[in-house]
């Protein structure tokens, strides 16, 4: 399964309305596939902007009572429905206190962690919790979006409203540990939540990346720049990090290039501060930028990918993932990758002599977590509020 969630719904009114140890209620999951059975591994993510404490504004509390704002409040109902749903991944964005706080707490139900903080001292950043008694990381990549613009498009970067953003993201490589429930077929499901399934060649791997691009509605050049990074890191570190032709072994080969071994399933998840009409989304989804599309000619360098995205909402529709008194719309999202291995043709087990064809591992959604209009007004009109973080 994969599930995404994230901020929260808020309530405005008489404060004895809102109980202050409010629980998050236990939302459905919308079934997607007619199979809910699977042969293999499940595997759910679960993703939020969990708003950073130094974000939090007066804007804020003028439909939330100050105690549903108050960072260990909110924390606390983030700790709750990461319990209620157990998902094998957490992505965070907008993390505060990692060191001393998030990661031992998330360490005591049972994660391991990673922090990207954002750049230039910012007090946040992106985070992959993952189930250490089921997977274990094998490598990680950090991403600073100002960086990279410096160095791969200085012509940009040269832009005031361009660069010094801060924004990051980062990628981990997982790999199922053997004592997990382990087979032939990897299954995903997210919150706004999914679920797939793919054939896969053991030790199963797959690659988990967040990320939060910048949040200035005036500026999607910015987002779509940042997005056609984003993008391109992951393509090179899949690349990058293929099994070797011996399925059943657990080195890793960095040489990179799509015949080395399997193209592994990418899994990404965040704030990306995008709507689903924008041009970001059109990038992610079609791998290009429509012919009439005016950021065609804005950017000197080509905006293609050849990644099949797949988005959670496809077939449900785009949900609310902000609902506040100024704005309701969907701003973030969890994506899909299929990936593929190598096989003899009759069995799905090689060898480095074996004339290989690839075979692909495709996803299959199982469900979605429910962020339905009606859930978020049963618990007042606006997020966050004391029952969602």
């Amino acid at each position: 399964k994969i599930t995404m969630g994230q901020g929260a719904p808020s309530a405005a009114g008489d404060k004895s309305k809102h109980p202050k140890d409010a629980t998050p209620p236990v939302r459905p999951f919308l079934p997607i596939s007619a199979s809910t059975t699977t042969t293999g591994l499940s595997v759910s993510l679960l993703t939020y902007n969990i708003l950073a404490q130094s974000y939090v504004g007066l804007d804020l509390a003028r439909y939330c009572p100050q105690f549903a704002l108050n960072a260990e409040y909110r924390l606390k109902n983030v700790l709750r429905e990461i319990k209620a749903y157990d998902p094998d991944f957490v992505c965070m964005q907008e993390l505060e206190n990692y060191e001393k706080l998030v990661k031992p707490l998330m360490a005591e139900i049972g994660y391991n962690g990673i922090l990207k903080q954002r750049t230039y001292g910012r007090p946040d950043g992106c985070a992959i919790f993952y189930k250490n008694d089921k997977f274990r990381m094998i490598d990680r990549h950090d991403i600073e979006f100002d960086e990279l613009v410096k160095s791969k498009h200085p012509h940009i970067a040269s832009r005031p409203h361009v660069f010094d953003r801060q924004n990051v993201a980062v990628l981990a490589l997982m790999e199922m540990l053997p004592a997990s429930p382990s087979s032939n077929s990897l299954s995903t499901n997210t919150d706004t939540s999914t679920t797939t399934e793919t054939t896969v060649t053991t030790p199963t791997r797959l690659i988990v990346a967040t990320g939060h691009t910048h949040w200035n509605p005036e500026l999607d050049d910015v987002k779509l720049m940042q997005m056609q990074m984003l993008i391109d890191e992951i393509t090179k570190y899949r690349h990058a990090y293929a099994t070797t032709h011996n399925d059943n072994s657990s080195s890793i080969t960095q040489e990179g290039g799509e015949g080395v071994g399997v193209e592994l399933p990418v899994l990404f998840a965040g704030d990306f501060n995008a709507e689903p009409d924008s041009s970001v989304l059109q990038y992610i989804m079609q791998g290009r930028l429509a012919q009439h599309n005016p950021y065609r000619k804005k950017f000197l360098f080509d905006f293609e990918h050849k990644l099949q995205v797949r988005s959670a909402y496809e077939s449900v529709g785009y949900p609310y993932t902000n609902w506040t008194a100024d704005y309701k719309g969907c701003l973030d999202y969890i994506f899909y990758v299929d990936g593929s291995t190598l096989t003899d043709g009759n069995s799905t087990t090689t060898t480095p002599t074996t004339a290989h064809t690839r075979q692909p591992l495709s996803w299959q959604l199982v469900d979605i977590l429910d962020t339905s209009p009606e859930l978020i007004k049963s618990h007042g009109p606006n997020l966050p509020n004391p029952w969602f973080p």
